[in-house]
């Protein structure tokens, strides 16, 4: 039985170094990406893996090392050069316009003589759609998408260009269960078909499952190299670590005083806020205190609408539809709300959870200057 032979090299870092003032990032990385494999690149926050694909991309040079495009030495001077030789990026955080629909932002992230006709391509995106057996509404604006559908949006601006290597940048942080399932089909179908895939996470069981090789990095550096299922999850949290990890055990012991009920919501109702939104219905549950209630559902049926309520960034139209330790909130604004210590973290992390250009300690006060005394003493923060 001969041994299969390794699919070819598309492209290649060798001996990358980068450098941010007196922090380096890529300490003489090397990396080999081969066509038709899903690869993936792992390490701790810190470790350079941002850096690499980002110089992978085009988005920053190296200050040494070379780059290799199937063998042959190549710069790639800007993420439009990347595009051209066949490299496409989806980074962890999306990069859209809110105010405009899907279809705009898809055209909007295409190089100019990609396309000069709009039905056309609206005939390319339907037949990507089909071809992967995914569902977009080109007509919805991004502010109404979920962070699952928002990135379908990416995958698709970059399946549009036929990429042979695709960049995915924690693809899995913000989706469901579901979502992450129906990323993987496509991912597998695109390595099917050629394609390279560069793929960062830090969940290591998705890790093992979808992906061919690793490349481990650890302070900048690469430190191993292996087939990640090989490895159990541990191993290969010890090797971006470096250090032995613990295990995680549940406690089994039963609680045995009931505490009081904190949220109740009773009979919440709440139209649609746009045309592409969901109404909620009905809806009825309560948590007390020292429970975790998980809201399942498919993304696009409800649970941003829910959050809006809850948070008071959309009001309801009764007050005893949501309460908080017993009083009435649902017209009460998310600052009453944060009086009655309630605490909202939005599934969009940055531009909605938080203002990317501002400090931590100016976040902090734009969510708490109404409680801002539990944040200081005699006037420090």
């Amino acid at each position: 039985m001969t041994k299969e032979q390794p699919k070819p090299a598309i492209l290649q870092a060798s001996r990358i170094s980068k450098r941010f003032g007196a922090q380096l990032a890529n300490d003489e990385v090397n990396l080999t990406i081969r066509s038709g494999t899903i690869h993936a690149l792992l390490g701790e926050n810190g470790a350079g893996k941002s850096t690499l694909v980002k110089i992978l991309y085009g988005a920053h040079q190296p200050d040494s090392g070379q780059l290799f495009w199937q063998g042959r030495p190549v710069s790639i001077a800007s993420p439009a050069a990347a595009r051209d030789l066949g490299i496409g990026m989806v980074f962890q955080h999306c990069a859209l316009f809110e105010s405009f629909n899907v279809l705009e932002n898809i055209e909007l992230g295409l190089d100019a003589d990609f396309v000069t006709d709009r039905h056309e391509l609206k005939e390319k995106i339907r037949e990507v759609l089909g071809e992967y057996g995914l569902d977009l509404n080109l007509r919805a604006k991004v502010a109404d998408l979920s962070a699952g559908e928002r990135q379908r949006l990416e995958i698709v601006r970059c399946l549009l260009q036929n990429p042979k290597v695709l960049i995915m940048d924690e693809p899995t942080s913000v989706l469901t269960v579901q979502e992450a399932r129906r990323l993987f089909v496509i991912l597998r179908r695109m390595a099917k078909r050629g394609c390279a895939i560069v793929y960062i996470s830090h969940r290591l069981e998705e890790v093992r499952e979808l992906c061919d090789c690793a490349t481990i990095m650890r302070k900048s550096r690469v430190v191993d190299e292996l087939m990640p299922r090989t490895a159990t999850a541990a191993q290969l949290a010890e090797l971006m670590l470096g250090a032995e990890v613990g295990g995680v055990a549940r406690n089994g012991a039963q609680r045995t005083t009931k505490q009081k009920v904190r949220l109740q919501v009773n009979g919440l109702n709440m139209a649609a806020a746009s045309k592409f939104g969901v109404a909620l219905g009905n809806i009825d549950f309560e948590v007390a205190g020292g429970q975790i209630l998980a809201i399942a559902g498919i993304a696009g049926n409800g649970q941003g609408e829910l959050f809006d309520a809850l948070s008071g960034e959309r009001r309801a139209t009764r007050p005893e539809c949501v309460k908080l330790y017993g009083r009435a909130v649902g017209t009460a604004s998310i600052t009453q709300r944060r009086k009655l210590d309630a605490a909202f973290i939005p599934e969009q992390r940055l531009g909605h959870g938080a203002v990317p250009q501002f400090r931590l300690s100016d976040n902090i006060l734009l969510s708490r200057h109404a409680t801002e005394h539990r944040l200081q003493k005699t006037g420090v923060l």
